[in-house]
């Protein structure tokens, strides 16, 4: 079994958990509400990667915490068939603002900002070669949230900002690097699934 698919079978297991033990409880007060919530954007597991964000509620309409992201396919010659392949990591953190409340069916304003440090290797039709990436990327996206019980849906869209430098590493030819610094801004999607535990 691949590392995506444990993924997406350990959260589908964790998730049916957490609601069937929502749907059991008799009350959901406000003060029985937990301080985190953790949240993971599982189409991010159809590329091998492991997205965490942990939101600790300041107030009723604030959270903040740290980010992190796995890219866990494995590094070889090739990609994948149809896209490119990443293996390393992200940290950094995110900043959520609800307009009506934490606790509640909210607009959100989301901010996230991430150092960067991974290998990329181009999909099956390139050539041996891949790129070493550092550097920072950031987004700021305005969505909804759906709660029931302890378990919430974030949609929502924005833009994102990268700025990275790259080395492209080619073993199959005489000069092996190529340095580049790249920035770039791009609407950003935000489609994830959260827990408060």
């Amino acid at each position: 079994m691949s590392l995506a698919k444990k993924y997406v079978s350990a959260i589908i297991i964790i998730m049916s958990f957490l609601s069937w033990n929502v749907a059991s409880a008799e009350e959901y007060s406000v003060d029985s509400r937990r301080l985190l919530e953790f949240r993971t954007a599982p189409i991010a597991f159809l590329a091998s990667w492991l997205s965490l964000d942990v939101s600790y509620k300041l107030t009723e309409k604030w959270g903040i915490g740290p980010s992190v992201i796995l890219y866990n396919s494995e590094v070889s010659e090739h990609g994948n068939f149809l896209m490119p392949t990443y293996n390393g990591n992200a940290l950094g953190a995110n900043l959520t603002y609800y307009i009506d409340s934490y606790y509640k069916n909210s607009i959100y304003l989301n901010f996230r900002g991430l150092y960067q440090d991974y290998i990329s290797t181009p999909h099956s039709f390139r050539d041996g070669s891949h790129v070493e990436v550092r550097g920072f990327t950031g987004h700021i996206v305005l969505g909804h949230s759906y709660r029931k019980g302890r378990l919430s849906i974030l949609t929502g869209l924005g833009v994102q900002h990268n700025r990275f430098s790259s080395e492209t590493i080619n073993p199959t030819e005489a000069a092996v690097d190529i340095f580049s610094n790249t920035v770039t801004t791009s609407p950003y999607l935000e489609f994830k699934l959260g827990v408060e535990i």
